[in-house]
């Protein structure tokens, strides 16, 4: 705010900033009972914050945060309806009362905010004949689930490079995926449900197995065990 001294009796000048906000993002709150988003914006000077939402067939309601005039602001709307879209319009006014230039965005919630949880997750390695190992999941859901097995090469691994074909959606998986014989594998499982909500199980520490031989490779081995002195004599 600028102020400029005048002559006693002269008229006295202020010019202050007019507020402005921008920078509104809406993102939903998981894992609570009922739709609830998460307003966040900026003004260019000190305001309070304040927040303006309706939807279709609804009153219009007001929120005002109880924190101190600022310039980042941050405000939960809760108790919405689900799958309805909403108007928002951020605002708020500065100390001398002035209302801040608002800005307007429109969030759609969300039927389910409640990622699914994991009843159950195991999972045994199967050596192939061919040099491969075959990860083998079964999973159990609370609630339908889309569901897909992750792999990395290693144990502990933090980042998944190879993906399994996902099974479609239902409460039990049956998962599977083919992975090079040997060494450690680091398996997860990620679930989606029909809303969009994602988890995660625990990384689980696999072995690869070791390459299992085939019927000609078996009889191979065991005449070379048992016959092995005959190809001495000749040597």
């Amino acid at each position: 705010m600028l102020g400029s001294k005048s002559k006693p009796g002269a008229t006295l000048v202020v010019i202050s900033t007019a507020p402005v906000v921008s920078n509104v993002e809406v993102e939903p709150v998981l894992k609570v009972d009922t739709p609830t988003l998460k307003v966040t914006y900026t003004s260019n000077i000190d305001t309070s914050t304040t927040v303006l939402y309706s939807t279709s067939g609804a009153t219009q309601l007001e929120r005002t945060a109880s924190e101190p005039l600022s310039t980042k602001h941050s405000i939960v709307l809760s108790g919405l309806l689900p799958k309805r879209s909403y108007k928002i319009i951020a605002g708020g006014s500065d100390s001398f009362g002035n209302d801040a230039v608002p800005e307007i965005v429109y969030a759609t919630t969300k039927d389910d905010t409640k990622p699914p949880e994991i009843l159950s997750f195991a999972i045994m390695s199967q050596p192939q004949t061919d040099g491969k190992t075959i990860l083998v999941a079964k999973v159990e859901s609370n609630e339908p689930t889309v569901a897909q097995l992750e792999v990395a090469q290693g144990s502990s691994a933090t980042s998944y490079n190879i993906s399994g074909q996902a099974d479609t959606l239902n409460q039990s998986h049956n998962l599977s995926i083919s992975v090079p014989a040997g060494g450690i594998y680091s398996v997860r499982v990620k679930l989606a449900d029909s809303s969009g909500n994602i988890t995660y199980s625990d990384p689980e520490n696999v072995s690869g197995g070791i390459r299992r031989l085939n019927a000609l490779q078996l009889i191979s081995r065991t005449l070379v065990k048992n016959f092995g002195w005959l190809s001495r004599l000749w040597q």
